[in-house]
This record gives structure tokens, sequence and C-alpha cells, in this order.
């Protein structure tokens, strides 16, 4: 009678362990279902498992910071490539090649408008030191798309002329420093010739005495009372900035992002000029 039910305890013990595995099996299915795991999962008896969870979206996450580093990278060294050195400022003049009249016909637009703006905080400055400037000048009452065609003819010019002088400078100096302060005291000197020559063209006093463009006359450090030191120092800064660091950083720039690219932004330059001349002059 013993025997008999230590054989059934038996083969119920049998029995239970199957039935225990699968309920097991079954609590595995439902939980990886409802939770998303990702996995193998291994049972051992009432134990459950589960291997290292992946969570969906690492991957993709990973990637974009890759993405994000790649492009900090790469736009770390492309500005880094714009630093001029030396022999930026000993190239760029070549008027045989189409990159540099590509570069003068986009920067007389450029500076058309641009020099429009800078002659703003020059005239404010001016007339709170000196009080020359009168309230209704043209400069405080043209809205500030108006083209100023003089400041777009000296870019041009200033660059076929004085690029070369620069250059010669730069290389006969042993600095820098050295060269740039030569060109500067060069380029005032030659804009007060300019002005003074200009003046006595177009600016003669008539028969009251008055000037018809600029009177000069009664301000201090003038020169033959049509050029004016101060103004001239001025435009001496404002040429050595342009030559010495706007133009050389903008060819540098436009050789960097390449031909086609460069040629697609002066159309663009030049189509939103004309759209500024539209504004300006047809309405």
């Amino acid at each position: 009678m013993s025997t008999s039910a230590s054989t059934n305890k038996n083969v119920n013990t049998k029995a239970t362990k199957p039935q225990r595995q699968s309920f097991v099996s079954k609590a595995r299915g439902f939980v990886s279902s409802r939770l998303g795991l990702h996995g193998t999962a291994v049972a051992h008896e009432d134990t459950l498992v589960m291997s290292p969870v992946k969570l969906p979206g690492a991957s993709h996450a990973r990637k974009l910071d890759e993405k994000v580093s790649s492009l900090a990278s790469k736009t770390t060294r492309f500005f880094s490539q714009l630093i001029l050195t030396k022999a930026d400022e000993t190239g760029y003049f070549e008027p045989k090649t189409w990159a540099f009249w590509r570069g003068i016909i986009m920067y007389f637009f450029l500076f058309s408008v641009v020099g429009h703006w800078m002659e703003i905080p020059y005239c404010l400055s001016m007339d709170a030191l000196f009080g020359i400037v009168d309230s209704d000048y043209a400069i405080f009452l043209d809205p500030l798309y108006v083209p100023y065609w003089v400041y777009g003819a000296g870019a041009a010019a200033i660059t076929i002329l004085l690029l070369p002088l620069k250059i010669r400078l730069v290389g006969k100096r042993k600095t820098m420093w050295g060269a740039a302060l030569e060109f500067f005291v060069m380029a005032v000197v030659l804009c007060a010739a300019l002005e003074c020559v200009m003046g006595w063209i177009i600016n003669q006093p008539d028969a009251l005495g008055e000037y018809p463009y600029w009177d000069n006359s009664q301000l201090p450090f003038n020169i033959l009372e049509q050029a004016w030191l101060v103004n001239d120092i001025f435009l001496g800064l404002v040429t050595l900035g342009y030559v010495w660091f706007v133009f050389p950083f903008c060819q540098k720039f436009c050789k960097l992002i390449g031909d086609k690219a460069a040629n697609g932004l002066f159309w663009a330059v030049i189509a939103i000029f004309v759209i500024i001349c539209v504004l300006s002059y047809a309405f």
C-alpha cells in the first residue's frame, strides 16, 4: 500500500514540472509582449532570466550624435581655413581670371549698399563732434536699401589700383605690420589728393563765397580748403580694411566653396541688387 502511494506521488511530481515550465513560458511571453522587451529569455524552472535590453531608438540617437559631431568638425575645419595667411595677402590679384572679375563686380554691387550703411554712423559721429552735417542730409532721409554708387565704384577702384601696391609692400617689408602702416599712410595721402583734385574741379565757391557741394574751409585740419584730414584718415582706414581683409577674405571664401557655388552667389547678389534698384527708383 505504501509502495503504491509512493509511486503515485512520483508521477504527480513529474507531471507538475512540465506544467510549471509551461506557466513560466507563458508568463515570459506575456511580459515580453507587453513591455516590448527584446532579447532571449531563458527559463530555469521558476526563475526568469532576461538578456541585456536594447532600448528602441538608441541606435538612431547614436547615429544622430555622430552626424552632429561630424558636421561640427567639418564646420570648424572650414572656418579655420578662412584664416588669412601671408600667401592670401599677396594673392588674388589675378586680372586674367573670371574669379577676380567676378569678385570685382559682386563687391561693386554689394558695397554700393553697405557703403550707405557705413556712412550713417560716420555722419552721426562727425555731427556730434564738429556739427557739420545737416539734419536734412540725404543719408538720413534715404531708406537703407538705396544704393550709393560711389562706394561700389570706390571698392572696385581701390582693388584694381591699390591691391598691387599692397602686394609689393608685403614683399618688401619684413613684417606685415610695417607694410600695413606704410599702406595706410599712402592711402591717406592718396585720399587727400583725390579730394583736393575733385574739389578744384567741381567744388569751387561762387561769387558769394559759397561752396556748391562741401565746405571744409572753416574746419580744423583742412587741406587747401577742399580736403579734410579727419575725413581722409577715415577713408584711409576703410581702404586698409577693405584691401587687406575684406577682399582677400571674400575671395578665399569663394575659392573654398568652389566655382559652382561662387557663381550661384554672384547671380544671387545681382538679382537682389536689381530688386533694390527697382524699389529705389521705380516707386
